[in-house]
């Protein structure tokens, strides 16, 4: 399935960005410039210059490295396009990422992405990693959850059918919820950017699940997933939650991820890939592998750019942090790192 993602990730990014092939400016890519601006309040000449994404584009979890013959197209392609550099997001640091640094890219360590791996079961997975107190706490959250909401799984039958419209725009609704939390200025799941998805080789394994409110009807969370039942894997890529509908008292996203837990298993998931970020919260929710996530860059004749550069030395700092502190709650790192750069 490797080339239906990579095609399916490159028409997205394409169709958000308003072009023919992956290229866009660093300003207009949201999971580059909201992180960066977040280490470096300060913006960079280098914001301004466009790049060419030829896999994953963020769509993809994470990315698979390029050998060294698809680096040699890319860098032909990126020639051909005029633009200043090539980009490749979310290369785990445990993959071989030898033609990457022997081409010059430079990384730059950017998440963390939490992975769910099924052993002896759910149950008692999560019984085990999180601990007795944690998980009854866990179970009665989800039965609270149960008495006042419905999760709703609608796979791509019924985004294609005569209830699609309708489901779509609910999802379009609550996630641009989380983009106004999260101060995203793009909608990267806008409904052309959907409808790309459904119609790619990736729309069969689409599934968008709701927590609908059991009195009212009205829908108040939502998460996109991605299921493939060859490789027993569901992949969760973004959700959102209109807080002020939620009832006193829920978790509706714990409650809702321990029910899909529930649903995924029933139907043979054996992985549940949480997502980039907030991998502690994750871990308190069974994730047992994480993984360093960086953005290999190569700027072709590219003047020096203090902003960058300090964007760089910012994102290694922050990852230090972050997997100082996930390894003291027992988190597991499949690799810990990229080399940083001195």
């Amino acid at each position: 399935m490797t080339g239906s993602v990579t095609d399916a990730c490159r028409r997205m990014f394409s169709v958000l960005h308003h072009r023919s092939e992956p290229v866009a400016a660093f300003s207009d890519i949201p999971h580059w410039i909201s992180p960066a601006r977040a280490l470096v309040a300060e913006a960079g000449a280098y914001e301004r210059e466009r790049v060419y994404v030829p896999a994953g584009c963020f769509y993809a979890l994470s990315t698979p490295p390029p050998s060294d013959e698809e680096l040699i197209a890319a860098r032909k392609q990126a020639s051909d396009l005029g633009v200043a550099g090539i980009l490749y997001p979310c290369v785990r640091a445990a993959a071989d990422r030898g033609p990457l640094e022997r081409a010059g890219f430079r990384p730059f360590p950017w998440f963390i992405e939490s992975v769910f791996e099924v052993v002896e079961g759910v149950e008692a997975d999560l019984r085990g990693r999180l601990g007795g107190a944690r998980f009854r706490d866990l179970r009665r959250l989800h039965r609270k959850y149960e008495q006042d909401y419905a999760l709703d799984v609608h796979d791509a039958g019924d985004l294609r059918g005569s209830m699609g419209a309708e489901i779509l725009e609910a999802f379009d609704f609550l996630h641009r919820k989380n983009l106004e939390k999260f101060g995203h200025v793009v909608n990267f799941y806008d409904f052309t950017v959907m409808e790309t998805l459904l119609s790619s080789g990736l729309g069969e394994r689409v599934l968008a699940c709701f927590s609908r409110d059991r009195k009212t009807g009205r829908r108040v969370q939502t998460l996109l997933a991605l299921v493939d039942h060859e490789s027993q894997e569901m992949q969760l890529l973004v959700q959102g939650i209109d807080e002020n509908e939620v009832l006193p008292g829920h978790n509706v996203y714990q409650a809702s991820l321990y029910g899909l837990y529930a649903w995924g298993e029933a139907r043979g998931i054996r992985t549940f890939n949480l997502g980039r970020g907030r991998q502690r919260d994750k871990l308190r929710l069974g994730a047992n592998r994480f993984h360093v996530l960086s953005n290999y860059l190569l700027r072709f004749e590219a003047k020096p750019d203090g902003i960058l550069d300090a964007v760089n030395a910012a994102a290694f700092r922050k990852m230090e942090r972050d997997l100082r502190e996930l390894s003291d709650e027992g988190g597991i790192v499949a690799q810990a790192f990229p080399t940083s750069e001195k």
